[in-house]
C-alpha cells in the first residue's frame, strides 16, 4: 500500500513539474529594473489603458533594485476623484488561458485586461477586471489573476488603483514589483497586426479632408496629430474660466463642406486664451490635438493646441493682440515693417500680432 501511494505521490509531482516547466513567461521587465527617462521600460501603453505620469519609480523593491509605484487620485471626493490604471505595452496573444501575478502593498488593487481594437480601448466593454486585492501598508501580497482569450487579441494588462468611494475606502498609493504572465497553451500572436500609427509632423500637417478619413477608418486615434486648415466659424473663444476656444476649420475656410470641430481648445503653445480676437475666420492654424467621432461629429478633442496662426510657429510665445501706434515696428527678421505689415512684429522690445 505504501509503494502504491508513493508511486502515486511521484506521479502526480511529474505532473506538476511538468505543468510548471511548460509554462512561459511572455513580459520583459516585470521586476521593473529599467527605466529610462522615469518611465518603466515596456510599462507605457500607446492607448488609453494607462493614465500618464501615474507610475513613479520606487526603491521599495521586493527583489532587485526597483519597484513600481502606482500614484492614487488625491481627490477625497468620490465624485470627482478617479480610478487610476497602469498599463504593459501592447501585447498580441494567441487564444489560450493566462495567468498574471505581481506581488503588492499599499491600499487597493485591482488585476485585468483591456482589449485594443485598432490602438483604441472601448471605455465601457474594452476593461476586464478581475477581483479586488485589499493590500497591508507594510507587508508583500500575491496578486493572482487568470483569464482566457478566445481568440487571438490585442490587449494591455493593466493594474488599477481604484478612488476613494463613499463606502469609506480612502485611496492609497500602490507599490507593485516582480510582475509575471504565463502561459501553458497561448503565446506571443505573430500574427496580429500592430496598431496604426497615425503620428505625423506640423511639416506633414494632415488637411481636414485626411483627418475625416482617418477618423471615419477609426485606427489609431489614440494619437495626437497635426491637422492644418482655416477656420470657418467660431462658436466659443472663453475668457474668464477655461480660456480655451471652439471654432470650426475647413480646407477652403468656408462653411461649405467638411467641417472638423476644433473642441475646448488652448492657443499657441497651450496658452490661455485671453482675447476673443486671437483667432478670426479666415486664420490658417496647425492644430495639434486627437481626432474623435463625438457622437456623429468629427472633432479634435479637448486638450488640443494650436501649433500656429498664418505661420507663427509655436515657439512664439505670450503674444499680445493690440496694435501699438507710437514706437517703430520690426518683423522677426529684424527689418522695419509699417502698419499694413501681417504677423508677429516687435515694439519695444514686446511681440505683437498684427492681423
Amino acid at each position: 500500500m505504501n509503494k502504491i501511494l508513493r508511486l502515486s505521490f511521484i506521479a502526480v509531482m511529474a505532473l506538476v513539474y511538468g505543468t510548471m516547466s511548460a509554462q512561459t513567461e511572455l513580459l520583459e521587465n516585470g521586476g521593473f529594473e529599467t527605466w529610462k527617462d522615469g518611465v518603466a521600460t515596456n510599462w507605457q501603453s500607446s492607448n488609453t489603458a494607462s493614465t500618464k505620469g501615474k507610475l513613479v519609480q520606487s526603491t521599495d523593491a521586493r527583489t532587485g533594485d526597483y519597484a513600481a509605484l502606482l500614484k492614487c487620485d488625491p481627490n477625497t471626493n468620490p465624485k470627482k476623484a478617479k480610478n487610476v490604471r497602469m498599463a504593459y505595452k501592447e501585447l498580441n496573444l494567441k487564444a489560450g488561458t493566462y495567468k498574471m501575478s505581481f506581488y503588492a502593498k499599499g491600499g487597493q488593487v485591482r488585476p485585468g485586461y483591456a482589449i485594443s481594437v485598432n490602438g483604441s480601448i472601448d471605455g465601457k466593454n474594452g476593461y476586464k477586471y478581475g477581483s479586488y486585492a485589499a493590500l497591508s501598508a507594510t507587508e508583500w501580497k500575491l496578486v493572482e489573476h487568470e483569464f482566457t482569450l478566445e481568440a487571438p487579441t490585442t490587449i494591455n494588462l493593466v493594474v488599477m488603483n481604484p478612488k476613494t468611494n463613499d463606502k469609506g475606502y480612502t485611496a492609497t498609493d500602490a507599490i507593485i514589483d516582480d510582475f509575471s504572465l504565463t502561459t501553458t497553451d497561448g503565446g506571443i500572436d505573430g500574427t496580429v497586426a500592430p496598431p496604426a500609427d497615425i503620428t505625423n509632423t506640423p511639416e506633414t500637417a494632415y488637411t481636414v479632408a485626411k483627418a475625416f478619413e482617418l477618423i471615419e477608418a477609426g485606427e489609431g486615434l489614440n494619437a495626437k496629430v497635426y491637422v492644418k486648415g482655416k477656420i470657418s466659424a467660431i462658436t466659443e473663444v472663453e475668457t474668464t474660466k477655461f480660456f480655451n476656444a471652439t471654432y470650426n476649420i475647413s480646407d477652403n475656410g468656408t462653411t461649405e463642406g467638411q467641417q472638423l470641430i476644433v473642441f475646448h481648445g488652448k492657443y499657441i503653445g497651450g496658452a490661455n486664451f485671453e482675447s476673443k480676437d486671437q483667432i478670426n475666420i479666415g486664420d490658417e492654424v496647425i492644430v495639434y490635438g486627437q481626432l474623435v467621432n463625438f457622437n456623429g461629429k468629427y472633432e479634435i478633442n479637448s486638450n488640443n493646441q494650436i501649433y500656429s496662426i498664418n505661420g507663427a510657429t509655436a515657439g512664439v510665445k505670450n503674444i499680445t493682440v493690440e496694435q501699438n501706434v507710437n514706437a517703430p515696428a520690426f518683423n522677426l527678421a529684424g527689418q522695419r515693417v509699417n502698419d499694413a505689415y501681417k504677423g508677429i512684429v516687435v515694439k519695444n522690445g514686446k511681440k505683437y500680432l498684427n492681423k
